[in-house]
């Protein structure tokens, strides 16, 4: 449903192998921008690596390819921050920096919809007042989604 809107707006939409920097390359063949949001597989022990390795591949077939703006969806660095590793925050704040050292002309967005979670979907719970539990509230989720979609469409459309 999202990919066909987005063909409808006039978007390629070209499938590729993350870890196949030939395959990354020939989707990127005469593009002028790449929108890279890279795949957190929790299902994956590796997936802290193997998602590094997914932007470093994607960043480097940018850079091959002549890509003239990288728009990247970042995170913070929570192990520098508060010196907890939040893999799927470390590994995007990680790629950030690898993008950053290799000279790719990149934006780097940062999505609140992590933070806001927490809030959310994610908001801890307790009965006693020391220990907490995470249960998903879902109302909350959803408008709390619809609310940020909305005030994202128009600046994003501007990038």
């Amino acid at each position: 449903m999202h990919a066909q809107r987005l063909r409808e707006d006039g978007a390629d939409l070209i499938p590729y192998d993350p870890f196949d920097r030939r395959s990354i390359e020939s989707g990127l063949a005469g593009a002028y921008a790449c929108f890279v949001n890279t795949i957190t597989d929790y299902s994956d022990p590796d997936c802290f690596e193997n998602e590094k390795r997914q932007g470093k591949l994607i960043a480097d077939a940018c850079k091959a390819m002549g890509v003239r703006h990288v728009i990247f969806s970042s995170q913070l660095h929570t192990a520098r921050i508060t010196g907890i590793l939040v893999r799927h925050m470390v590994s995007k704040a990680e790629i950030e920096e690898y993008m950053r050292d290799i000279g790719l002309p990149v934006t780097c967005l940062i999505m609140p919809i992590y933070y806001e979670d927490f809030c959310g979907i994610f908001k801890p719970v307790t009965g006693d007042g020391y220990n907490f539990e995470i249960r998903e509230s879902y109302l909350c989720s959803v408008l709390s989604r619809v609310s940020l979609s909305c005030e994202l469409s128009a600046p994003l459309r501007a990038i």
